[in-house]
């Protein structure tokens, strides 16, 4: 359904960003921690890059009528 590209970077830098944990195997994504505080997680990181499969667009509106308070609205509307 998706794809988060990452980069691997030093542990120093790696507490300033999302940090990812895979399996090493597959890719599958494990662990998605915001900026860790209080220790190192992985040396990869977010690179702000995400590749979707058309399917992306099903599962948004699933978890849209499952949470009927959450809506989209058009940045126009705003």
């Amino acid at each position: 359904m998706g794809t988060i590209l990452v980069i691997k970077v030093s542990p120093i830098s790696a507490e300033q960003f999302e940090e990812l944990v895979a399996d090493p195997n597959s890719n599958e994504l494990f662990h998605y921690t915001d900026k860790p505080e209080t220790f190192y997680v992985t040396d990869r990181i977010n690179s702000g890059v995400y590749v979707f499969t058309p399917e992306i667009f099903t599962a948004i509106q699933a978890n849209l009528r499952r949470q009927p308070s959450f809506a989209l609205t058009p940045y126009s509307q705003q």
